[in-house]
């Protein structure tokens, strides 16, 4: 090649390396392709994968699937080919670096790979690979087809399954699927069409022992069929069958369009799907869905249109209630839109769905064509590639492919048109810029172009490339014959023969085949393969001509011939039903129109008995008797030219008149209540309709009409003769009759007498006699059995139990019987309760111990008949009542120490004395003093004395200190248990020193914990103030409340101090302590209506007293008040101030003295305390 310029030079560059290397992944898909169309049994073949490296990676490798098992990893390096985990089965080449070969050796392809599905795939990025393909093996296929493209609702539709035998096997039998389930076996042996576990929604046809068909009637085809999925195969070996094929409904399909054929890049594109609502449904909802992934469900109700899930890359209308679009908007109509395949469906049937559509972009493929339909032998060819140059691309280069093999890399650069690489068998041509063709010259068109596969493709960037396009050469038609050959063809009326029509194999393009039986044109009976018809055997169309014509390229046609002998038998005349009286002679005569061969032999058989056999037309029948009776039948026969007969027959009925005979009936011993139903059997006569009808001999008024007696739920009266008549009629009018008396005898228990309850005291005896009315026959025994004692029974009428006890309770049952004539029994029985009642008895149980806070059931099981009443007490305290239990239950949910105690549990039923037990708790607690802070006040010459109650268990531990954990050594503790879980802890010092006083710690604790007491030992003192104090004024009175506080260690009262704001009056209520913290209540009396009056509360010890601050209240105004108190009111209010101070000047001075003495020294110490009043004034302060 000669470079001109440096464009030149970079195009030639990059021609150079087309082979090396590969710019993009050809639309992402590698090539896989068999060594042939088809596989032969027992011969090599090889599938080879054509590849690329995807961007960004450099291994040349890829991995073989077969049924998507991997087969092997293989690849190069270099010029070393390499395999891992190669399947043993398989051979394995490296045929360049981007094409790599897997081989079934000859041994291997066996029936065992028909049907297997391959791939290729990049090892590590799997999305690069080839389509998946299914390996057929040549003559594996069974054919299945369907009547019509499209089935119609209401219409009838034919599968045909054409077969063939598999080697080794000879039954010629298929069977059909339905969606995997089997519809029929169908088969033929001989002239036989057998079929087993047939469907019967469908039926079955044998065409030929080649072929076998499936008919759903006209009824059937609903749109239950609709999308249901078909094949047939062989029985036993059912590898050999036929694809699945879909049942498709005409009008049950959507319909996907597109807004144009091809979309355009950075164009809106619109998908429409035209859908209907399928029956027994209402909503109008579809969904689109792209690569098999939901894009949306959209639908419309009434005005709104609703869409849920939508993927936001498209938009979406309704168009109308039965329409719907999808729109893919201009920025989001990209390359990666290209090839994607669609759908839309109903929401909730799929079967309702458009075919899948794949969306292609304008300008991504280029265009091949040839200059004509087909090639001619001789002449020159030429394929013309029409291109553009990609986005980002400037090379104006093709490159063409023959058979996957680059065989030129053509293009222009500066109006030069130059090729590389040029298969010197073929001239290039660069028509323009854009249009570039290689032309075939007419010496190199010979066969060896039949069937190449061409494309052209961009010289930088494969995935811009034309479809691939066969090569198809012209071959006229020559040779036209027949499959078998004879002449005339002879078949068997009602049989089937296929009849190839044999056209030279090379003849291209595909004959056109048209099929004449004489005059008429039958070519739409022919097979899938028009080259193959059917004929059924038809006696209408003997002696016609059946005719194949053949013809493509527009050249007359060639034509092959044969004549029809159809072969049949003769039609036998209709015989009528021959009615004979026994005794009488019966001549009968068999007349037939003649078969083809036309010669005719006659003969009679009877149906009943295979020996009898009258040759000739004539039946001769004497003295015929009632085993004359029966079917016979007449044959005629013809011989066909195969040696096989022709026959046609005929069947007459020979009908002898006699009476009907009845059978004897015996005497019926039947059980009062069950169902008698005897059934009068006859010999029937003939005509052999026989009525029946019953009588009873002592009842003139008793008819049944009907062979069987029925008598429901049979009673005693029902006994006696009745009679069974039974008739028929002769065609004559007279009438056969016949009778048989029977008798009735109806058998029944004795009736026994009700009983009733049996009320016993333990130890008493019981006697109970059982009475019962006799039954039939009338002898009667009697015994007793008791219910939950199998091994009890006293035979006898009279029940005997003495000094009964309490397990003889119970359900007692006497049974009186009588023997029946068949050996059964007739029995009947009461039932009678035994009650024996007996006292209460508690159980003994040892006393329950439990931790504080949890949960006690203190439980007893009471024994007694009948059931006891209980009662829990604890003292003389009712605590719980349980009327009518076996179990005694009383229940703490969360016990303290204080539910320590011995609870009685008093138990009756009625039957002798009270039952009484003792039930016995112990709480085990922590210790819990009955007060936790206690003040001692003490003088000198008192000494130290007090006391605290513990309640805890066990007993406690216990230890007295100062508050800063140093004993004092004169205290003398002591601890009396009281209850098993209370104890008094005592303190006793009978000298006071100085020491002495102060604030000790009580601790008693034991294994559950431990509580302090705080002791306040101090000097006596006057007592605190009075707390809380409550004033309520009535009319002349008033309620005065207060809470008393420490008494200084000394006896205090209280006193009530009134002061009057009207006049200045004081009143003084007195009142006794009633101990600490405790409530006070007195009333004031002689108080004047609707005045203010103060009150106050005063503690008085020997020690001195204090006073509450004083509380004011109104009393209630009368209904006619004073006005001379209102006024006198307030001029003696402010007096109240005054009087008060000095009330509260008369508390004095009070010296106190203690001594102590310290070795010979004597202290002496005086307080000297003065009390002061605690009267408040708000308008003071």
């Amino acid at each position: 090649m000669v470079l001109l310029n440096t464009g030149r030079e970079m195009f030639a560059f990059s021609l150079f390396w087309l082979t090396y290397i590969v710019s993009i992944t050809e639309g992402q898909q590698y090539n896989l392709t068999g060594s042939s169309g088809f596989a032969v049994l027992g011969e090599a073949f090889t599938w080879t994968c054509d590849m690329f490296i995807p961007p960004n990676d450099t291994a040349s490798f890829v991995k073989f699937y077969r049924n998507n098992v991997l087969s092997v990893l293989i690849g190069s390096t270099g010029s070393d080919c390499l395999t891992q985990s190669p399947n043993p089965s398989y051979s394995y080449t490296c045929v360049s670096d981007r094409a790599y070969s897997l081989t079934i050796p000859a041994e291997s392809m066996t029936e065992f790979e028909q049907g297997s599905i391959w791939r290729c795939e990049y090892p590590i990025k799997p999305r690069y690979r080839s389509p998946d393909i299914t390996l057929r093996i040549a003559g594996q296929q069974y054919n299945l087809t369907g009547s019509s493209g499209f089935a119609v609702l209401g219409e009838a539709f034919t599968w045909t399954c054409d077969m063939f035998i598999p080697p080794n096997d000879t039954a010629s039998f298929v069977k059909f699927y339905r969606n995997n389930v089997l519809s029929v076996l169908i088969g033929s042996t001989g002239s036989d069409c057998l079929t087993q576990s047939p469907n019967p929604s469908y039926s079955y046809t044998c065409v030929s022992d080649r072929a076998y068909s499936l008919t759903i009637p006209a009824e059937s085809m609903t749109e239950f069929e609709q999308g249901s999925i078909w094949r047939c195969e062989y029985p036993i070996k059912p590898r050999y069958r036929s694809p699945d094929i879909t049942l498709r409904i005409a009008g049950q399909q959507y319909n996907l369009t597109g807004s144009s054929g091809f979309a355009v890049l950075g164009e809106a594109f619109t998908w429409t799907c035209d859908m209907f609502i399928p029956p027994n449904d209402t909503a109008s909802f579809v969904k689109f869905y792209r690569n098999n992934v939901l894009c949306v469900l959209i639908g419309s109700t009434g005005s709104d249109c609703l869409t849920q899930s939508p993927n936001p890359s498209y938009s979406y209308t309704c168009v109308s209630d039965r329409a719907y679009s999808l729109t893919i908007p201009a920025e989001s109509m990209t390359e990666f839109e290209q090839g994607s395949i669609w759908r839309c469906e109903y929401h909730s049937k799929p079967r309702y769905r458009s075919p899948d559509i794949t969306l292609r972009i304008a300008g991504e493929q280029y265009n091949l064509t040839g200059s004509s339909k087909f090639a001619l032998l001789g002449e020159t060819f030429t394929w013309t590639c029409r291109m553009f140059v990609p986005t980002n691309q400037t090379a104006k280069a093709v490159l063409f492919y023959r058979n996957n093999n680059l065989v030129v890399a053509i293009g222009h650069i500066n109006n030069d048109c130059i090729t590389q690489s040029a298969n010197i068998k073929y001239t290039y041509t660069c028509l323009s810029d854009y249009v570039y063709t290689l032309t075939i010259p007419a010496e190199n068109m010979t066969e060896m172009e039949q069937g190449s596969m061409w494309r052209c493709g961009y010289v930088g960037n494969s995935s811009y490339r034309s479809s691939d396009v066969m090569l198809k050469i012209a071959i006229d038609v020559h040779n036209v014959s027949f499959i078998p050959s004879d002449n005339p063809m002879t078949i068997r009326e009602g049989t089937q023969i296929t009849i190839q029509c044999a056209i030279n194999r090379n003849a291209v393009p595909a004959p056109n085949i048209t099929w004449y039986l004489g005059f008429t044109d039958i070519t739409k009976t022919a097979k899938a393969v028009k080259s193959y018809i059917t004929i059924t055997g038809n006696r209408t169309d003997n002696t016609k001509t059946l005719e194949c014509r053949a013809t493509n390229n527009e050249k007359p046609s060639k034509t092959a011939s044969t004549t029809l002998n159809v072969e049949y038998p003769p039609t036998i005349y209709t015989l009528p039903k021959q009615d004979i009286i026994e005794g009488r002679n019966l001549l009968v005569n068999c007349t037939a129109t003649p078969g083809n061969p036309s010669a005719t032999t006659f003969y009679w058989t009877k149906v009943e008995n295979q020996d009898f056999r009258q040759n000739g037309a004539i039946l001769q029948l004497y003295n015929t008797q009632r085993t004359s009776s029966g079917t016979y039948i007449c044959t005629a026969e013809n011989i066909y030219s195969n040696g096989g007969k022709g026959s046609d027959s005929q069947s007459m009925v020979v009908n002898v008149l006699y009476p009907p005979t009845l059978s004897t009936l015996s005497q019926q011993d039947i059980i009062e209540g069950n169902d008698l139903s005897l059934t009068c059997t006859v010999t029937p006569g003939n005509p052999s309709t026989t009525t029946f009808y019953w009588t009873k001999a002592d009842n003139q008024g008793f008819r049944q009409n009907g062979p069987t007696l029925q008598l429901y739920n049979i009673q005693r009266t029902s006994s006696g003769t009745y009679r069974c008549i039974a008739e028929n009629n002769y065609s004559n009018g007279e009438r056969g009759t016949a009778s048989q008396s029977m008798a009735v005898n109806v058998l029944y228990p004795p009736n026994v007498y009700t009983m009733r309850q049996q009320n016993k005291i333990e130890g008493r005896d019981l006697s109970v006699t059982c009475r019962a009315t006799p039954g039939n026959p009338n002898s009667t025994t009697f015994y007793w059995t008791k219910v939950d004692n199998p091994g009890f029974r006293q035979n006898g009428s009279t029940l005997q139990l003495p000094n009964i006890q309490r397990t003889s309770s119970g359900t007692y049952r006497c049974t009186a019987e009588n023997n029946y004539s068949n050996g059964e029994r007739g029995t009947d029985s009461q039932a009678m309760v035994v009650n024996v009642q007996y006292q209460p008895t508690i159980d003994r149980r040892s006393l329950q111990i439990v931790n504080e806070s949890e949960k006690i059931s203190l439980t007893r099981d009471i024994v007694s008949n009948p059931v006891s009443t209980v009662s829990w007490y604890y003292g003389t305290q009712l605590l719980k009542t349980q009327p009518s239990v076996t179990t005694a239950t009383y229940t703490i949910e969360n016990t303290t120490c204080t539910d320590t105690k011995n609870y009685t549990l008093l138990v009756s039923n009625g039957i002798g004395n009270t039952v009484e037990a003792l039930v016995e708790l112990i709480v085990n607690c922590k210790p819990t003093p009955d007060i936790s802070n206690i003040t001692l006040a003490v003088t000198c010459t008192t000494g130290i004395e007090f006391s605290t109650t513990i309640i805890a268990y066990p007993e406690p531990q216990y230890e007295l200190q100062y508050e800063n954990g140093t004993r004092n050594d004169q205290m003398i503790t002591t601890i009396t248990e009281n209850e098993v879980n209370n104890f008094t802890v005592q303190i006793r010092q009978h000298v006071v020193e100085k020491s002495s006083f102060g604030v000790y710690y009580l601790r008693a604790s034991n294994m559950f914990g431990e509580r302090t007491v705080i002791v306040n030992v101090i000097k006596q003192r006057k007592p605190d103030l009075p707390r809380n104090i409550e004033v309520t004024c009535k009319v002349t009175g008033a309620i005065v409340q207060w809470i008393s506080s420490f008494n200084g260690g000394d006896t205090q009262n209280f006193t009530v101090i009134t002061l009057s704001g009207h006049d200045g009056t004081s009143l003084y209520n007195g009142l006794n302590d009633m101990g600490e913290n405790e409530i006070h209540v007195t009333y004031v009396s002689n108080l004047q209506p609707s005045v203010t009056y103060w009150f106050s509360v005063s503690a008085k010890n020997s020690y001195g007293s204090s006073s509450s601050k004083a509380i004011s209240c109104t009393t209630v105004k009368e209904a006619a008040s004073s006005l001379t108190a209102v006024v006198a009111g307030s001029v003696g209010g402010s007096l109240v101030l005054v009087t008060i101070i000095l009330i509260l000047l008369l508390f004095v001075h009070r010296r106190y003295t203690c001594i102590f003495k310290i070795g010979n020294l004597f202290i002496f110490f005086t307080t000297k305390q003065v009390v002061h009043g605690q009267f408040y004034w708000p308008w003071l302060t």
